[in-house]
């Protein structure tokens, strides 16, 4: 006999669960670009307590992120515990959305909890250190077989054609690859600051009572994907 469709939806806690675990494969790769970056430009002495803090801090601006999508949705219990018409678009929640948006707001507080939590371990801050060091490590020695390969190789094993296309590749290192990374970590760093800055925003409208933005953090979209399977 077939389980009632109601037990086969993902509780809080499996939610959560999976949020920090995606919170925490960024945060790995945010730290293997870090280091791909110290390695290409020539700090190559590496040591897990060099990329500790940033990661811890990675992980606090995501649970910051999630303590955002809180005060947003809070905001709009508010707003809702007022309105019984009908709703005008998909963001117009009424008294009764109240249920669900507190079940969205436990989720988004318990993913802030549990990131926090993360942060302040050291044994598993460390260790996701490691791995994304293990990470980087696999890409920079791919890398550097690539250009062995080629730089060594015989000049009668490669067609004119197979010549052009690994120095186009070797050019494709140094013009998109590395700009790339660093771009990376420019966007993760103006993606965090913008969180913050919602947070206060959001903070200060809750506050005075004013309307707050309808827009929504990554990890409150990455829950919908999951409700909605």
């Amino acid at each position: 006999m077939p389980e009632p469709e109601e037990s086969k939806q993902p509780t809080s806690e499996q939610i959560a669960t999976e949020g920090v675990f995606i919170a925490s494969a960024t945060t790995r790769l945010a730290v293997k670009n870090r280091i791909l970056v110290d390695t290409l430009s020539g700090d190559v002495n590496f040591t897990v307590a060099q990329y500790v803090e940033f990661a811890r801090e990675t992980l606090r601006d995501l649970a910051r992120e999630s303590e955002a999508e809180v005060v947003r949705l809070e905001t709009m219990m508010q707003k809702a515990k007022r309105r019984r018409s009908r709703p005008m678009s998909m963001h117009d929640y009424q008294k009764a959305d109240l249920g669900n948006l507190k079940h969205r707001r436990d989720q988004a507080d318990l993913v802030a909890h549990k990131l926090r939590e993360r942060a302040a371990d050291t044994e598993a801050v460390e260790e996701l250190v490691r791995v994304a060091h293990e990470a980087a490590w696999g890409e920079i020695s791919r890398n550097i077989q690539f250009n062995l390969d080629s730089e060594f190789a015989r000049v009668g094993e490669l067609t004119e054609e197979e010549s052009e296309a690994r120095a186009e590749r070797m050019q494709d290192v140094l013009r998109v690859d590395l700009p790339k990374l660093e771009k990376d970590l420019r966007i993760l760093k103006k993606r965090q600051a913008a969180a913050q800055r919602q947070a206060e925003k959001e903070e200060a409208h809750k506050s005075a009572g004013d309307s707050t933005s309808e827009q929504q953090g990554l990890l409150s979209r990455i829950w919908q994907r999951i409700r909605s399977r």
